[in-house]
């Protein structure tokens, strides 16, 4: 184009053409600020390392994850109770190193299933001790059961009030684990419902007519045992079971009156099963028959549809 100059442009090498181009700026580093209770793997393994060997020296405070092998909850003996459904029921029997309830009315099998649980657990090679409130137990027929009462295999207490015989449990447990080791033994209490508490036996035998607190100091007492009981058993090999009555509630808004075991809620909810026991139909061969049900057991799901055995 006439009139027009062309400016030439200079042809620039490919090395400054790289140059020329604009680098990419580098992102600036965000600073991570660590948690303050964040810890590395090495130091939290050594305190789990730490924490289990706390729990197996058996100190107090000790805390372990639910990985760990050795659990103190772990359930790994149990007793059988003579009938094959029910042990199906409780996964293997009355669980070693817990707390056990068998309640009913009058008359309805609950001594004559403790007599097959003392018989087996003799067999197993245990010991045990029965602590008889009522004062009823029948040594005869536990004869004919299995009970072996001419050795040291069983011992029975007179508990004049519901104290002593929680004095009795605490001593004989670390003794029958030390004696015993790895074999389950037992201890009855036939029946709570029938142990007064210490001031209301005092108050009777002082000839005070009425004494009032009676129930009350005595659902306290097992609310203040139930807890220490608990904690407590898990770490030796004996089954405590407490043989409980039931008394009959009020009607209700037209609804039959509902069975309540007598001593509060202490029992019901510290215990890891709970056994009814009912008065079923009466055989020409085999006599009464005795249904127990299992109204509650840690030990196994709620998919278990067959919760009855006879």
């Amino acid at each position: 184009m006439k009139g027009v100059a062309m400016a030439k442009t200079k042809k620039t090498p490919a090395a400054t053409k790289a140059r020329a181009k604009k680098e990419p700026v580098a992102a600036p580093t965000k600073k991570v600020v660590a948690w303050p209770g964040a810890q590395d793997t090495a130091k939290l393994r050594k305190q789990q390392a730490k924490s289990l060997a706390t729990l197996k020296t058996g100190a107090e405070g000790a805390a372990v994850h639910l990985a760990s092998e050795g659990l103190a909850s772990d359930v790994l003996l149990s007793i059988p109770t003579g009938s094959t459904q029910l042990d199906l029921l409780l996964r293997g029997g009355i669980p070693v190193g817990r707390i056990v309830e068998i309640y009913g009315r009058e008359a309805v099998g609950k001594t004559t299933l403790v007599a097959h649980i003392i018989a087996n657990a003799q067999r197993l090679g245990g010991h045990a001790v029965l602590i008889d409130s009522e004062a009823s137990f029948y040594m005869e027929r536990a004869k004919r059961i299995g009970v072996n009462a001419t050795g040291f295999e069983l011992e029975i207490l007179k508990a004049p009030y519901m104290e002593a015989g929680f004095e009795k449990i605490y001593e004989s447990v670390p003794v029958f684990t030390r004696d015993f080791p790895g074999i389950p033994s037992v201890i009855v209490w036939d029946t709570i419902a029938a142990a007064p508490t210490k001031a209301e036996y005092e108050a009777v035998l002082q000839g005070k007519a009425k004494y009032a607190a009676g129930l009350a100091d005595k659902a306290r007492e097992l609310r203040k045992q139930m807890r220490v009981l608990s904690n407590w058993l898990v770490q030796y090999n004996v089954a405590l079971v407490f043989v409980n009555q039931v008394s009959e509630g009020m009607a209700k808004g037209g609804m039959p009156a509902a069975d309540k075991s007598s001593g509060g809620l202490a029992i019901k909810f510290h215990a890891s099963a709970r056994i009814e026991m009912k008065r079923g139909m009466t055989d020409a061969d085999y006599g009464q028959l005795a249904e127990a049900r299992r109204k509650k057991c840690k030990l196994d799901g709620p998919e278990v549809k067959d919760w009855q055995a006879k």
